[in-house]
């Protein structure tokens, strides 16, 4: 009976060098891969307005919490979970995701009143700034 070092000592060793039918690795080029990166070029930076209209065409986040209500129904009283919640209102024009959900939802948990007044005063301050700009 051999012991397990003899027979360790029986196989073929592998060769240090690729044999023919192995290819060498080929690496991607890095310009390649950081193109694909960035949806502006590297040389020439997007100009201040078009970053600022895209910045004003962005949904506004803390709007969620007008839907409150409706999250509340569609948690407590329906059962859906926070995924479930944010398909619903991004099938129904609020697009949103669970986190966001969950976030409002427990903002709202914590102390219902003054999550209502904190909102009241959200309400008016986006209507002074909008008075404020003429709309």
């Amino acid at each position: 009976m051999k012991s397990k070092v003899a027979e360790a000592a029986a196989l073929p060793k592998p060769s240090a060098t690729p044999e023919a039918s192995q290819e060498p690795k080929r690496e991607e080029p890095v310009a390649t891969a950081v193109a694909n990166v960035s949806s502006f070029s590297e040389l020439e930076p997007p100009r201040p307005e078009t970053l600022l209209d895209m910045a004003e065409a962005e949904a506004d986040k803390t709007l969620l919490g007008d839907y409150i209500d409706t999250i509340r129904v569609l948690r407590q009283d329906k059962g859906f979970s926070y995924r479930e919640i944010a398909e619903w209102l991004s099938e129904n024009g609020v697009p949103t995701d669970h986190n966001a959900v969950y976030r409002e939802y427990m903002d709202w948990a914590r102390d219902p009143a003054a999550y209502d007044l904190e909102r009241e005063r959200d309400a008016m301050e986006r209507a002074e700034e909008a008075a404020e700009l003429g709309m």
